[in-house]
């Protein structure tokens, strides 16, 4: 049996946390033809944090299952009813249906939450088994998304990586035995006290060169790059470009904000084929 992970240990600040969440909602805007996607890191809260914002871009326009495969991570466990249900490594363990387990999350649009469940995940039973092929058929058939958080070191992780769409970064999180395309791209966000220096672009995640300081790459001096630097600033190590897409990120959750969600029959919510 894998020992889980202490998800629940408090290494962030609220704003912090809300940055990790922002950077998933840019990755996640991405991942419109998606259907199985895996967010790994080595921090379990921030990983979870990753994976909420990755699922919310997403949820708006279409249905998305966030499974959390980090042990009870507590920004993932806030969003459900309180109630000690069946969760996702029951589901590999004992069969459980998906649309059993999964708790819809209607302030975010049709997002379900599927709960670690009562086991400590055994990653090597879960990752090696072979269910994957079939969730991973179900939802491409339904056109729905499974996201699904997990440490980047679980035992046989890259196994599933390889059956899905591919995997998203968490931090300097990194992950062997994987093709480069299958590495949709890397969330990042600013540690407490840390300056704004941005980082390299989304799919940072091959070794290389560094990237080159952010003055370098602006087209004109730092003093006149008045409005845009100051957004880059507050999104922290995002960058210029990165600024303008978090302002079309900021208008979608607006909007979904303003509208009511549509709840779906629980049968129909997920593709559950065993």
């Amino acid at each position: 049996m894998t020992e889980a992970w202490d998800a629940g240990q408090p290494n962030d600040h609220g704003a912090t946390e809300d940055a990790w969440v922002v950077d998933g909602l840019r990755v996640g805007a991405s991942l419109d033809a998606a259907h199985v996607v895996l967010v790994l890191g080595d921090d379990p809260r921030r990983t979870a944090l990753a994976a909420l914002g990755v699922a919310r871009a997403q949820s708006s326009h279409r249905r998305v299952a966030l499974g959390d495969l980090l042990g009870d991570a507590e920004p993932i466990q806030q969003l459900l009813n309180g109630e000690d249900l069946h969760g996702l490594s029951d589901s590999f363990v004992f069969g459980v249906s998906l649309n059993k387990i999964a708790q819809p999350v209607p302030q975010y649009g049709e997002l379900y939450v599927l709960p670690s469940g009562a086991e400590v995940p055994a990653y090597e039973d879960i990752f090696t088994n072979a269910r994957w092929k079939r969730l991973a058929a179900g939802f491409r058939e339904t056109g729905a998304l499974l996201v699904v958080a997990a440490p980047a070191h679980a035992a046989h992780v890259a196994d599933v990586v390889g059956l899905s769409d591919g995997a998203i970064l968490v931090g300097e999180a990194q992950l062997a035995d994987v093709n480069v395309d299958k590495l949709l791209g890397r969330v990042r966000a600013p540690e407490p006290n840390e300056d704004a220096t941005p980082a390299s672009d989304d799919v940072a995640i091959a070794a290389g060169s560094p990237a080159p300081p952010w003055w370098r790459r602006l087209p004109v001096p730092p003093a006149a790059a008045g409005i845009g630097l100051a957004l880059a600033i507050a999104l922290g190590r995002g960058g210029v470009r990165r600024a303008a897409r978090a302002l079309q990120h900021a208008r979608r959750r607006a909007d979904l904000a303003a509208s009511k969600p549509t709840r779906s029959s629980r049968r129909d919510i997920l593709a559950d084929h065993r």
